[in-house]
């Protein structure tokens, strides 16, 4: 409201994106050049503690009951789980190629990673922190969007120009929809009627139908979008 800095944390170095557990009760910082994850009161900003986690860590995902988080990073192939409660790490998952996307079905349930190197998606069981499937999905997904209900995930294919529909409870890949070139972030609006998807190298945003995939049409945008935004008026 008055647009004045109201408190101060020292973090690590090079902190990244902070996140805020669904809870609202703790703040987490990744510090890129320790490869720790930060935890913060978020009243107050004290520490928490600090957990040494993968190199360089940036995404972090964290579990609906705020128990667990994930985090990865682009220069390495693991994935790193922390338990929040008792601030240590579980444990690091191996991959197949570095992450792209972490994607959480909204159950909390599993986690999708999507692995652009190895053509996949690697499918983590959030409770026993263990890669419990890895699917062949496409030549480079990259990133996605899963819809409220969990049951539908939607994958950017950014070499093949295309996006890819994938069905949770089956692991099957439903009939690709063309997009543009290079296509990268992708969102559902909120009534989960409509995808948007940046087109990085055609300098554009399709929009499509997803209970169709059908691609409505395509708005010219600025200089390669790499990401979307959704707001409610």
């Amino acid at each position: 409201a008055s647009r004045r800095i109201i408190g101060r944390a020292r973090t690590g170095r090079r902190p990244g994106a902070a996140r805020l557990t669904p809870d609202g009760r703790t703040l987490l910082v990744p510090n890129r050049d320790d490869g720790t994850l930060q935890l913060f009161d978020s009243a107050t900003l004290q520490s928490l503690g600090t957990v040494a986690v993968i190199p360089h860590p940036d995404q972090i995902v964290v579990l609906p009951d705020s128990s667990v988080a994930f985090l990865s990073s682009s220069d390495g192939n693991q994935v790193s789980a922390v338990d929040l409660r008792r601030r240590t790490l579980l444990t690091n998952i191996e991959l197949d190629g570095t992450p792209g996307q972490l994607l959480l079905k909204p159950d909390g349930g599993e986690l999708y990673v999507t692995v652009p190197a190895s053509h996949g998606i690697a499918i983590i069981n959030t409770w026993t922190t263990e890669i419990a499937d890895f699917i062949i999905v496409g030549l480079a997904p990259s990133a996605g969007t899963i819809d409220s209900t969990g049951q539908s995930l939607y994958v950017s294919d950014s070499a093949a120009g295309r996006l890819l529909p994938i069905s949770t409870a089956s692991r099957h890949v439903q009939p690709p929809i063309p997009v543009g070139r290079r296509p990268e972030a992708c969102r559902l609006d909120p009534s989960g009627e409509l995808l948007l998807v940046a087109n990085q190298d055609s300098n554009d945003i399709a929009v499509i139908r997803a209970r169709t995939g059908t691609l409505l049409t395509m708005l010219p945008a600025g200089s390669r979008p790499t990401d979307l935004l959704v707001l409610l008026f």
